[in-house]
């Protein structure tokens, strides 16, 4: 899950991995550059230049 400037809970017991989540982050989302939006879990639509 993606947040304008966070990302979501990884710490689940059965579900979440906060390694996978922020390799998914590193490896798909930053490549599209900062021209690409996203919607967000909560919160105003985000991009990759405002990821943490």
């Amino acid at each position: 899950m993606l947040f304008q400037s966070s990302i979501g809970r990884s710490d689940f017991l059965t579900v979440g991995s906060h390694d996978e989540l922020f390799s998914s982050i590193r490896n798909k989302l930053f490549p599209l550059g900062d021209d690409t939006a996203f919607i967000t879990g909560h919160g105003p639509p985000s991009s990759p230049g405002q990821m943490p």
